[in-house]
Formats: structure tokens, C-alpha cells, sequence
């Protein structure tokens, strides 16, 4: 069941707070606030600092094995998406 690609503490988490509008020192202060320490793919901002970590967590070393395996040339790609090898 707990087998899925979000991050274990996004799963856990015990409320998702939605933002309507893009504001970047908005954004800015909800990443650096320590008790956020996970998003999900619709809250990256494009320079997002941490983002393995924040968005896939624990889970990204195996994901990335996985993709690995079925995709060694990365024909499948997205900014923070598993695979992506920028900062």
C-alpha cells in the first residue's frame, strides 16, 4: 500500500494547503519553512531548492534505479521529475 512514488511524509501529511496565485516570496517562505519539508509535483517552482528530497523523498533512490532499467537514454524527462539530473 505504501508502495507509491510520492514522499512518505506527503502521504502521512495532516493538512495540504493550496496556493490560488502564484507569488514567488510567498512560495519562497513556504519552502523555507522547515515543517514543509515535502510538495508534490505541482507546487515546484522551477528553481526549487532540495526537490529530490521534497518531492520524492525516501522513495527517490529506488525510483531512480527503476527508471534506470526502463529508461537508460531518458527519453522520458520533466524538471524534477526522477532522472533529472539538474539543480
Amino acid at each position: 500500500m505504501h508502495s507509491v512514488s510520492i514522499s512518505p511524509a506527503f502521504r502521512d501529511a495532516f493538512m495540504h494547503i493550496v496556493v490560488g496565485a502564484w507569488d514567488e516570496a510567498r512560495m519562497q517562505t513556504y519552502y523555507d519553512m522547515k515543517s514543509s519539508s515535502n510538495s508534490y509535483m505541482s507546487e515546484s517552482a522551477y528553481d526549487m531548492p532540495g526537490w529530490r528530497q521534497r518531492l520524492w523523498g525516501s522513495n527517490h533512490q529506488k525510483l531512480l534505479e527503476v527508471k534506470t532499467e526502463y529508461d537508460p537514454r531518458g527519453l522520458f524527462w520533466c524538471r524534477h521529475c526522477v532522472g533529472d539530473r539538474g539543480d
